[in-house]
């Protein structure tokens, strides 16, 4: 498979992701309820697929799959901060602070691994990163509580850079089915005990918002975070970071045409910011992992 459909497939993954703030507006589950249904969907779906690959499993490292679970975690504490920064501040906001991860990804690969980027590609998240900031503060006014709002989807980013890392890790060995399969059944886990403890309960909610759910788990993450899993074997997990800087722009507008909501002129001046920072970044950068 060439390096182009690669590229492809993974900028299917972001229109994927991109979808999931309509779904979650669709909904009227509390946050720590969907992420439960949506990643028990997603795992329930898997299911046919994980058991073929029981060969894998029987000689796959015990700790990796042990990462893939804490992986998991990360993912749940990921949706559950991002499904809350939903519910106060804007849909641009949101998405672009909580694809503020790629600086959590890139700083750690500096730190901890002494895996620089170069400094034209450097450029290059600088510029997407500025447009990302362009559509958040033109979106400044939305929401019932922006800066609540806002902190949590900077903790989202946070908590999607340790699922990003994690599995930088586990798929050098680990099949996409397998670990997608470990992570997903991890975050469900969680999020069943999230829900419990916040004495919410397991059923009895809407069609409508189940269907969103399932929404959520077909095509923001079998079609999305699946995506993402796969494209760490072949790519740079900072620049995979970066390209997901291109959901808020998909997200804004998904919102046009389904909900009428127009775009402000500071998110198309963005989005355009954030395309061409994605496209220096891709033409310098060496992507392969």
């Amino acid at each position: 498979m060439g390096m182009t459909i690669k590229k492809l497939i993974l900028f299917i993954g972001v229109l994927g992701t991109s979808l999931s703030a309509v779904f979650v507006h669709l909904s009227a589950m509390p946050q720590f309820a969907l992420v439960l249904y949506r990643t028990g969907f997603a795992t329930l779906l898997l299911l046919p697929a994980f058991w073929k690959h029981h060969k894998e499993l029987s000689a796959a490292n015990p700790k990796l799959l042990l990462l893939s679970m804490l992986s998991g975690m990360f993912l749940a504490l990921h949706f559950a901060a991002y499904f809350t920064s939903l519910r106060y501040t804007s849909v641009s906001a949101a998405t672009v602070l909580v694809d503020t991860e790629v600086f959590f990804v890139a700083g750690f690969l500096w730190v901890f691994l002494h895996r620089g980027q170069p400094r034209r590609a450097l450029w290059g998240i600088l510029l997407a990163f500025v447009g990302s900031i362009v559509i958040g503060l033109g979106d400044q006014a939305n929401g019932t509580n922006p800066f609540f709002g806002n902190t949590m989807a900077l903790l989202g980013a946070a908590a999607m850079s340790g699922y990003t890392l994690l599995g930088m890790v586990c798929r050098k060995t680990i099949s996409t089915t397998v670990y997608t399969f470990f992570v997903y059944f991890s975050c469900a886990l969680c999020a069943l005990l999230m829900t419990l403890a916040s004495g919410l309960p397991l059923a009895g909610y809407d069609s409508q918002s189940v269907l969103a759910a399932l929404a959520l788990a077909v095509f923001s993450t079998i079609l999305g975070h699946s995506i993402y899993s796969w494209a760490l074997r072949y790519f740079n997990p900072a620049y995979v970071s970066t390209v997901k800087l291109a959901e808020p722009i998909f997200s804004t507008t998904a919102f046009f045409l389904l909900f009428g909501q127009i775009p402000t002129l500071a998110a198309v001046v963005g989005g355009c910011l954030v395309l061409l920072g994605i496209g220096i970044f891709t033409l310098v950068k060496e992507t392969n992992v």
